[in-house]
């Protein structure tokens, strides 16, 4: 018997590399947990967080090798066994109260569990919520509709639901009091989501179209660039912008960091952009790193079609192999050609808080230079267009080793292309773009502290004896 239990934990696990790697099987996300809790309902506590903490190591693992690429040996093996935990938590907590009270109520423990850890991590975590399963749904655009009205915690709710229905079902069969209501209120939300997708999906974005450019070089000028490449990539940059222009673009947006500046040189390339800016005619937003008095900064500089800097962003949320530099505090909200765009940089919109916080400010489109890590490239173009369908803002990303997209308010994907290293790549969109008022942008995570209510009251409910109806 417990031979069969370990090929099911094993299973679970299995299937759970394929759903937390860098590029998961979407339908997948929603069935491998189903043979680790038929396991953990079925065994000791003991063997239980044996069993979910052996197919969440193996599940996780699949992201050691990317974890070593940005932080040292010790880190990038803590963090799988970190999010290992988290299903110790989510499995325990559903275990306890299912097993507990038998009530066709906890069937929703397991997925109110996950929304509430969901949060928390997005909250607490210099991380976020990366590697949450409700990320492998950015391809699953009704589902991730849902997002528009309770966030990617509402996400990782309905896709955990029918893993939590069946294994409860399975496990407990006639013993599971008033299983008919489980079936029927999990029934009810599974359709009425897809249907609101669906309907939410042939909703046209309302507003201009309007013509955005791209450009990226994979390079970054460094302190040690030799002069000839550095005169490459600039080079590279001004055909860019120029090719673009032409097209029509009246927005180019170039990657992030795409040189280390440092008091003359600062000034140089900023004059030097002020000039591409006004010969093109374009607005420029261009990311850049600089050594200043107070310490070093990623910036976004936005310029404007007369030359002039008319806002410089501070990037709030640094990724492991930046956190020696100064994280920023501000907002920057600008009106071009009467929309809104704001500025961020890269993981700064790996945060929900962030696309909450523009949102508030009416912005419309954010303007996003970026640098990713080549192979994380769909997650993190996928992460960052989840926070448009929650706030409803079209998101316009320049990756360097990365993607360069525009994806709408709905999370559908415009045009994309991928960066490349010298002469670099450029990508020409066009966009609606115009206000996206949603329910999430409104009231936040309010989803997420009904989770942690329901699961208050669960526990409540057992304590007092099981007193729920069948």
């Amino acid at each position: 018997m417990r031979l069969r239990y370990l090929l099911l934990a094993v299973i679970s696990g299995l299937m759970l590399r394929l759903v937390v790697g860098l590029q998961p099987v979407v339908w997948l996300a929603w069935l491998a947990p189903i043979p680790l809790l038929i396991v953990a309902y079925r065994t000791s506590a003991r063997e239980a967080r044996f069993y979910t903490l052996l197919a969440a190591l193996i599940g996780y693992s699949v992201n050691f090798s990317y974890f070593h690429k940005m932080m040292p040996l010790a880190p990038a093996l803590l963090v799988p066994v970190l999010q290992s935990l988290l299903w110790l938590l989510a499995v325990g907590v559903s275990r306890r109260l299912l097993l507990g009270s038998k009530a066709w109520w906890a069937v929703f423990a397991y997925p109110a569990s996950w929304a509430v850890l969901d949060y928390l991590q997005s909250s607490l975590l210099p991380d976020g919520n990366w590697g949450s399963l409700a990320y492998t749904q950015c391809a699953n655009l009704p589902v991730l509709q849902f997002a528009s009205l309770a966030g990617m915690p509402g996400v990782i709710f309905l896709i955990s639901l029918p893993a939590s229905l069946v294994a409860a079902s399975f496990v407990l069969r006639g013993e599971l009091r008033g299983a008919w209501k489980a079936w029927v209120v999990s029934a009810l939300l599974l359709a009425g989501t897809f249907g609101y997708g669906a309907w939410r999906l042939r909703q046209p974005v309302r507003g201009p179209l309007v013509t955005i450019g791209m450009a990226a070089v994979d390079e970054v000028i460094q302190r040690d660039t030799p002069a000839e490449k550095i005169t490459a990539i600039w080079s590279a940059y001004d055909g860019h912008i120029k090719a673009l222009a032409s097209q029509g673009a009246h927005i180019v947006v170039l990657g992030e960091a795409i040189a280390e500046l440092q008091g003359a040189s600062r000034e140089k390339w900023l004059r030097h952009l002020d000039d591409v800016a006004r010969q093109n005619h374009v607005w420029i937003a261009a990311g850049v790193r600089e050594k200043q008095a107070k310490g070093r900064v990623n910036l976004e500089w936005l310029i404007d079609p007369d030359g002039t800097l008319r806002a410089v962003y501070q990037k709030h949320h640094l990724a492991p192999p930046e956190r020696d530099m100064l994280p920023g505090r501000e907002y920057e909200v600008r009106e071009i050609d009467s929309l809104r765009y704001g500025l961020a940089i890269c993981k700064d919109l790996h945060f929900a808080s962030m696309g909450e916080a523009y949102a508030g400010r009416q912005a419309e489109a954010m303007l996003v230079p970026a640098w990713d890590f080549d192979r994380d490239r769909w997650l993190a173009s996928r992460m960052t267009a989840a926070r448009g369908v929650e706030s409803g803002l079209t998101i316009i990303r320049s990756s360097r080793e990365g993607q360069l997209s525009v994806s709408d308010a709905r999370g559908r994907f415009v045009a994309e292309t991928a960066s490349a290293p010298l002469p670099g790549a450029r990508l020409l969109a066009r966009v609606h773009i115009g206000e996206e008022v949603t329910l999430y942008s409104r009231v936040g995570d309010t989803f997420s502290m009904v989770c942690m209510l329901l699961l208050a009251l669960m526990f409540n409910s057992k304590r007092l004896g099981r007193r729920s109806p069948a």
